[in-house]
């Protein structure tokens, strides 16, 4: 698995991530071009959802398959 921040990286529905100082990996719900923030829901819990993070603080997840 290789994480990897990229300035100005548009999130994409379902696309996986993390978040600096919140444990768990996020799954991105709804996205908010114009204030570019997202709605994340923490993968394997029920209504834990963050609403408003700004794309700035994700880390985006890579799954890379061999």
């Amino acid at each position: 698995m290789n994480m990897n921040t990229k300035s100005g990286r548009v999130p994409k529905r379902g696309e996986r991530v993390t978040l600096k100082g919140q444990g768990g990996i996020f799954a991105v719900l709804t996205i908010h071009n114009d204030l570019h923030t997202v709605d994340l829901k923490l993968i394997g819990r029920t209504g834990s959802v963050l609403k408003d993070i700004p794309w700035e603080v994700l880390s985006f997840i890579n799954v890379i398959s061999t």
